[in-house]
């Protein structure tokens, strides 16, 4: 990726996004394989870490710090560090400092876990604390989880394989994090796994695949709970977290009784039931592909707030992948779904949610010719209104519009609104199916809400099309 030259020296700092438009950041072209890893927003800036991969032989990684002002322009941008460094998450930021956590590979280590602090106004990068694992173990992700007692623990991902050809190979090693210091937190390694304050909060828990192991405070083994629940799908890249109530906030997938899998968010006791749930359907007709992101595709932006995102579509070239983005309030009704994609593949990697600000989701995309499989990498965010507000053109490049469909209020009643960013509405026709594909209504000039108080309460399909051309479906209950 180029590097601009100039500096900027930051001052102050914000703890929540304040009032701004929504926007998207893409056609920020460089030389390798690109993705953002974390995005955080203080100082009126949106800090974003871009993990940058050569495309040719080393197939070196690198770090860059992207800086973006509220409208999600960019201001600057500094490689961090320097070949070998891999920055994961952003820790902290205060005044013109970042800490970064993430890792060093070096001829004589292929690993180092680094807890770092980036200095925006010089450019210097100074290491507060490290940990070699060395040994072959390749670090390909991490976490950063908040415990009890203002501790803060962190997950690393590693492998043997540093191209890191399947995820299946991946176990996860935790540590403690100090000032100075990065611990390992022995016994607790296996295959992919996550962590949580436990739902007494007193206490741990791991989960991996459909065990939970629950720990004391010292992690101290305490006892184990099996998670294999009905349509409960396992997913590596579930996370779970404390909420409200001596409850966790669990995303995960579902899998039906003929194996369809869909986004799944539920909130979980004790003994592993399930209170409250929701799920968000894959689209028909675009492959039954659903992965969850690497760095967890659930944020809390407030109480009655929470916001969700997922990756979707096939993995191959021929069809366009899509993701999501949902905001749930307490009860996990969804407030409003977006679809967006369609023009290319994405890769969602995580999201921020903002208290009374909305959300911002992060990952690749890259545009491909159809037939040749054209393009490389690069980096991509959205920025949503806490309205459920979409940008309708990019920030960066030539103005495209950005592909997304809506349909509200989600729940809703009798009437039905759609919005679909770039087309005219009187010129689209939807149809509303159910859930074997059934039409049940279709309606021509979208231009004005359209009532349905003949259909039953619950979940329905929509197909917004053109002509005969498919432009996007989605979902909406009815209450």
């Amino acid at each position: 990726m180029k590097i601009l030259s100039a500096l900027l020296i930051l001052s102050g700092i914000s703890v929540f996004a304040s009032a701004q438009t929504s926007f998207t950041i893409e056609n920020i072209h460089g030389p390798d394989d690109e993705y953002i890893s974390d995005i955080q927003y203080a100082n009126s800036r949106y800090y974003a870490l871009s993990l940058n991969t050569e495309t040719i032989a080393p197939y070196r990684n690198a770090s860059t710090l992207l800086v973006f002002n509220d409208s999600g322009e960019l201001i600057n941008q500094a490689q961090v560090g320097e070949f070998g460094y891999k920055y994961f998450r952003i820790l902290s930021i205060f005044h013109n400092k970042l800490k970064l956590v993430g890792s060093i590979k070096t001829d004589s280590c292929s690993s180092t876990l680094a807890v770092s602090e980036y200095d925006f106004s010089s450019g210097t990068l100074t290491h507060l604390a490290q940990y070699n694992l060395c040994d072959g173990k390749y670090v390909h992700s991490m976490r950063i989880v908040p415990g009890l007692d203002n501790k803060t623990f962190l997950e690393a991902i590693y492998s043997p394989d540093e191209a890191d050809q399947t995820e299946f190979n991946h176990k996860t090693l935790f540590f403690q994090l100090d000032s100075n210091t990065i611990s390992l937190i022995p016994g607790l390694e296996e295959y992919e796994s996550h962590l949580s304050v436990d739902f007494s909060g007193k206490g741990y828990v791991v989960r991996w695949g459909f065990v939970c192991e629950y720990y004391d405070h010292n992690f101290n083994h305490r006892y184990q709970y099996n998670n294999n629940t009905s349509g409960y799908a396992q997913e590596l890249n579930s996370c779970i977290q404390p909420l409200v109530n001596h409850y966790l906030l669990e995303h995960t997938l579902f899998a039906d009784e003929d194996h369809n899998p869909s986004e799944q968010i539920r909130l979980i006791d004790s003994n592993l039931y399930t209170k409250k749930s929701a799920l968000i359907n894959p689209l028909s007709g675009y492959g039954d592909y659903v992965r969850l992101p690497l760095y967890g595709g659930v944020s809390v932006g407030s109480y009655n707030s929470i916001w969700t995102t997922s990756n979707f579509g096939y993995v191959d070239n021929e069809t366009p992948a899509y993701f999501s983005i949902t905001r749930l309030d307490s009860d996990l009704k969804v407030v409003c779904t977006h679809f967006i994609g369609f023009d290319g593949r994405y890769k969602i990697n995580g999201i921020t949610a903002f208290e009374d600000n909305g959300a911002i989701v992060y990952g690749w995309k890259k545009y491909y010719d159809v037939l040749h499989g054209i393009g490389d990498k690069n980096i991509f965010a959205l920025k949503i209104g806490n309205d459920c507000e979409l940008s309708t053109t990019a920030t960066h490049g030539p103005s495209e519009s950005i592909t997304s469909i809506s349909a509200y209020p989600n729940p809703g009643l009798n009437d039905l609104t759609f919005d679909v960013k770039g087309f005219d509405p009187s010129t689209l026709r939807v149809d509303l199916v159910d859930g074997s594909g059934k039409i049940l209504f279709t309606k021509k000039d979208l231009t004005n809400s359209i009532e349905v108080p003949q259909l039953p309460a619950g979940q329905y399909f929509y197909r917004i099309l053109k002509e005969e051309k498919l432009l996007g479906t989605g979902s909406w209950v009815k209450e």
